[in-house]
């Protein structure tokens, strides 16, 4: 239904029916009226396993260093409360369209998108393997240390680094900060906690925006202070 306003433009409503039913009159409203919220740590409680295992918010994030195309994941994990974590790989990597397209949507079907097999960097065009993801879960192993990390990523000459958090209302998470930079290479770097879940510990202070990456590395990273966690340990794919 519509109605004519003042300045003569038509203004939309959802069609409203009036029903008179033993002298009470019972309004039905049809069409869009509200859209669904998100209760706090909605996105966490729905993941299950993956935001509350360690072992499995791990191997799910190297299965998806996999399907990028990586030939090394290399894993930092920190023996003290507080500091930070990384997994870095020296995949395909995401240039910021397919960041914002493929990380932020819930629920993102690679096999639609992408199809079935693994994405290759330039230099690997030549090998092949079966992609382990499908539903896009796997990329929220990173929820299961902290409410809010952060993600590096190059690819084609262009750089990325994200801060992304859990939210509520309409957004069950959130794309809080971006720097977009030139580089060369490929590569992504989803890391570090910088604010602690109820599942993780204290968090170091924000850290400042990352340089730009080197080349090639598909990097899962974790800056504090605006300084880089060296890879530890290498696991050969």
């Amino acid at each position: 239904m519509s109605r004519q306003t003042a300045s003569g433009c038509l203004r939309l409503r959802p069609p409203t029916l009036w029903w008179h039913v033993s002298e009470r009159r019972i309004r039905v409203t049809s069409g869009m009226i509200r859209g669904s919220l998100f209760e706090q740590d909605f996105l966490v409680r729905a993941l299950g396993a993956l935001a509350q295992s360690p072992d499995v918010a791990l191997t799910e994030l190297v299965a998806n260093a996999w399907d990028a195309g990586a030939s090394c994941v290399d894993i930092v994990i920190p023996e003290d409360q507080g500091t930070k974590m990384s997994v870095k790989d020296d995949g395909c990597g995401m240039t910021p369209d397919q960041f914002r397209q493929r990380w932020m949507t819930l629920g993102y079907d690679r096999v639609k998108h992408q199809g079935a097999s693994a994405d290759f960097p330039p230099d690997r065009a030549d090998w092949k393997r079966r992609a382990f993801g499908r539903n896009g879960v796997g990329r929220h192993g990173l929820l299961c240390f902290a409410d809010e990390y952060e993600v590096e990523t190059t690819r084609d000459g262009e750089g990325g680094w994200y801060l992304v958090r859990t939210s509520e209302g309409k957004e069950p998470f959130v794309l809080v900060r971006e720097q977009l930079f030139e580089a060369k290479g490929h590569g992504s770097w989803p890391g570090e906690n910088t604010r602690p879940s109820p599942r993780s510990r204290p968090a170091a202070r924000r850290p400042k925006p990352a340089p730009p990456l080197p080349a090639g590395g598909r990097h899962f990273g974790s800056y504090a202070e605006g300084s880089l966690q060296p890879p530890q340990a290498g696991l050969q794919l």
